[in-house]
C-alpha cells in the first residue's frame, strides 16, 4: 500500500502541514492527518481521526536525517517509511514495511 505525505512548513502549533493520501484505496481519509512535528530525531503526526474536534496524536516515529527517511507506525496499518521522491512521483512517498 502506498501513502503520500506532502509537507509544507508553517503549521499552526509548529511543524509542517500535511495529509495522507492513498491513491489505491483512499485509506488516508480515515486518519485526517493535519500536522507533522519534528523534534530532533522524533516525529509525531497529529490529526482529527473520526472527525474529532480536538487535534490529537495519531502516530509517532523517527526521522533518519542521514537517509532522509521518516518512519511512522500507523495504528492498525503497520510501519511505514516515508522518503522524498521526485516531483513527478509526488512529494513524499511511503511503502509498507509489514511482514
Amino acid at each position: 500500500m502506498t501513502f503520500y505525505m506532502p509537507l509544507k512548513s508553517g503549521a499552526t502549533g509548529g511543524g509542517y502541514t500535511t495529509f495522507l493520501r492513498n491513491p489505491e484505496r483512499n485509506q488516508g481519509i480515515f486518519f485526517r492527518a493535519s500536522r507533522l512535528v519534528l523534534n530532533g530525531d522524533q516525529v509525531e503526526l497529529f490529526g482529527n481521526p473520526g472527525g474529532s474536534k480536538e487535534e490529537e496524536s495519531i502516530a509517532k516515529g523517527r526521522y533518519d536525517r542521514e537517509n532522509e527517511v521518516i518512519a511512522l507506525y500507523l495504528p492498525s496499518r503497520g510501519s511505514y517509511d516515508f522518503r522524498r521522491v521526485d516531483a513527478d512521483e509526488g512529494r513524499i512517498s511511503i511503502r509498507v514495511a509489514c511482514p
